[in-house]
């Protein structure tokens, strides 16, 4: 099992399957709710599981040129914002693959009282990182150039982001922090 949690949206993903819960912190405990669950569940506070699974983890291979092994993963950026008239959400993710490939997809969707309106885009490539640089290759012929800054989440230090020309992407799995 993976997970990410990003605002209040917790993203758990099983056998290729991801479903989105909703969760709140209250008094050291966490409730989820949605996806799956017929009603909240609330969990206890503990780190000594997830310390131990992080001392496990161990480096996969990488077929990406230069250095770059521990940016290997899934990142996401993932927003909502609601009022009294409507509402907004993008998700926006990347892959990077060890085997020096990418995928990345997006999807937004805003509804006001007027209607609403829903997009989503994809693209996939090739990547490799140089310095403080990601390059992506894309199979539509373009190359981007990221300058690339490593930062831990502000407000969970555990988690860790990285920010491409100033947009940040959290981990979607679990990883050390930077």
């Amino acid at each position: 099992m993976r997970w990410q949690a990003a605002g209040r949206a917790l993203f758990i993903e099983q056998g290729g399957q991801t479903a989105t819960y909703g969760f709140e912190a209250k008094g050291g405990k966490l409730e989820v709710r949605g996806g799956d669950l017929a009603q909240p569940v609330v969990l206890d506070k503990g780190s000594a599981a997830y310390d131990a699974a992080m001392k496990k983890q161990k480096p996969q291979p990488l077929a990406v040129p230069g250095n770059g092994q521990e940016l290997v993963g899934k990142w996401c950026d993932v927003r909502s914002m609601s009022n009294y008239s409507g509402g907004s959400s993008s998700m926006a993710c990347f892959e990077l693959k060890p085997d020096g490939t990418y995928t990345y997809n997006a999807e937004s969707s805003r509804s006001v009282s007027a209607g609403s309106t829903a997009s989503q885009s994809s693209d996939a490539g090739r990547w490799s990182y140089k310095g403080n640089q990601l390059v992506a290759q894309s199979r539509s012929g373009q190359t981007h150039t990221y300058n690339l800054e490593k930062r831990n989440h502000p407000k969970n230090q555990r988690d860790p982001m990285i920010c491409l020309n100033g947009a940040c992407y959290v981990t979607f799995y679990n990883k050390p922090a930077w």
